[in-house]
């Protein structure tokens, strides 16, 4: 039997099952392959033809492919993994049921269990309780909020009976460390990014051998690669986040509206974009939801904080402190605030300006100040893992984004009641309300902006009334709802699968 982009499973008995569900606009030779009734590749009769199992049995971490040093993948404890041990077998052995558990001389968490036994647990659903596992699939590891979500996320679904694994496409980078610290399994794929039937075929390896119910794509890259994993995984259910605006232009167009088809449900930060997503995909309009990204609203904001904070930062603790935390990258305007402050805020000498975060535009940015008169009172940190904490340091927060989809340290810095200045784009207006919660000025108007800021670093009481009612602001968006609504939704779509 020879079925275009299908899959026969065999099961016990020698029955058939075809799955046709599989994504058709890969390019490339197929990356699936129909297995004679009954067998399996690596297994016997009565084993899923291309399930985890067999695939388990056969797929060698490779450490050509990986970090320095030979790990191929982020384990808990940090340690590196060897060639063909487990990198979840002790979590896997801690948290779920013996179904579930390590079997010698398996790659991945467990072994699928025989018919008899899905039978069982579908009559009785109490002996298949388990937690649900996801797998996020990102770009990379460097610092961003995108980041920093997946690991929120992956952390504290755990709570919720969700269990993560991280697999990263891209470049290699500091989130690596926070991923560990949070104790979440993590696989770099050693740059692979790109739908080539390489990186679909180890993602799809990476995905069986965590045994994933769900995989979760972030952004427009991410989630076509998460989507071309059902050629090999056709029941796996596949979300996608968009942390911003999507347009796909191009041959990127037809592909993305073919994998929409193929995903269970196109997530949005916001309702800037949401109606992206409904504008170049609306026939899918069921499948669009809106989760607002969340942050933690326990901020310390005290004088001890704010104390220790200006001396991690080596500010002097009475002067008047204006900030920014985020990449330095184009659509987050951060040449903008540089520049309103090195042109008209030479006569404020007490005032001080702190950029955090790394980016592609940290070095023609601190070249800029270093030449300016005013560079003893521009501040560059790099990437921190911690700089949400950092926050209590600052007088004024300023958002100078010409582009945004739902900025986390927006929101953080709403939590931690700070006043705020940043532009009139759509998706920064849905969050804050001009004069009430924060000022709002034109998008690229320098001027402006650094106006706005002087107005709050000299009107304290403005700048407190503005404050609160950002702090108060914030409790639509806290950490807990937005992991709450992520585990329902892991939920529905791994039961779906399964029904």
């Amino acid at each position: 039997m020879s079925i275009r982009w299908g899959r026969v499973l065999s099961v016990a008995g020698g029955a058939q099952r075809v799955c046709k569900d599989v994504p058709p606009f890969v390019s490339g030779a197929p990356l699936s392959r129909n297995r004679q009734p009954g067998r399996s590749r690596g297994g016997g009769p009565g084993a899923v033809g291309q399930g985890v199992c067999a695939r388990q049995r056969r797929m060698p971490f490779r450490t050509r492919d990986v970090f320095p040093g030979g790990t191929s993948c982020i384990h808990p404890d940090g340690a590196s993994v060897a060639r063909r041990e487990s990198p979840w077998a002790k979590a896997s052995t801690a948290r779920h049921p013996p179904e579930r558990a390590p079997v010698a001389g398996v790659v991945g968490p467990g072994r699928v269990p025989s018919l008899a036994a899905s039978m069982k647990n579908e009559l009785h659903p109490a002996a298949a309780a388990r937690p649900t596992r996801v797998a996020h699939v990102m770009y990379g590891l460097e610092m961003g909020g995108l980041e920093q979500l997946v690991v929120r996320l992956s952390e504290h679904g755990r709570s919720r009976g969700i269990d993560s694994v991280v697999l990263a496409l891209g470049p290699d980078g500091p989130v690596r460390e926070l991923l560990q610290r949070a104790n979440i399994p993590t696989v770099w794929l050693g740059g692979l990014a790109g739908m080539t039937p390489t990186a679909i075929r180890r993602l799809a390896q990476e995905v069986d051998a965590f045994g994933a119910d769900v995989v979760h794509g972030h952004d427009v890259g991410p989630w076509l690669n998460a989507v071309a994993t059902r050629t090999l995984r056709p029941r796996t259910p596949v979300l996608g986040t968009f942390h911003q605006t999507v347009e796909p232009q191009g041959k990127l167009r037809p592909a993305a509206m073919a994998a929409a088809v193929f995903t269970q449900s196109l997530v949005a930060c916001g309702s800037e974009v949401r109606a992206s997503l409904e504008r170049w995909s609306p026939k899918l309009l069921s499948r669009v939801v809106t989760i607002e990204n969340g942050v933690p609203l326990t901020v310390s904001t005290g004088a001890e904080a704010r104390r220790d904070a200006r001396e991690r930062l080596g500010l002097p603790q009475d002067a008047t402190v204006v900030g920014y935390l985020g990449r330095l990258s184009e659509e987050k305007g951060p040449d903008l605030l540089v520049d309103a402050f090195l042109g008209h805020f030479a006569r404020e000498p007490n005032t001080h300006l702190v950029m955090i975060g790394p980016g592609p535009m940290e070095a023609s940015l601190r070249a800029r100040a270093a030449a300016s008169p005013l560079a003893g009172r521009v501040h560059f940190t790099g990437a921190l893992l911690d700089a949400s904490k950092l926050l209590p340091a600052f007088d004024v927060y300023v958002q100078p984004s010409r582009r945004e989809g739902r900025s986390l340290s927006l929101l953080e810095a709403m939590a931690a009641g700070l006043p705020t200045v940043s532009h009139t784009v759509p998706a920064i207006r849905e969050v804050h309300r001009d004069g009430q919660t924060a000022l709002l000025v034109p998008t690229g108007d320098v001027v402006a902006l650094a106006d706005a800021v002087k107005r709050l670093t000299h009107d304290a009481e403005l700048g407190a009334r503005l404050g609160a009612a950002a702090k108060l602001e914030s409790q639509r968006y806290s950490l807990a709802n937005m992991v709450d609504a992520y585990a329902k939704l892991y939920r529905g779509a791994a039961a779906h699968a399964q029904a």
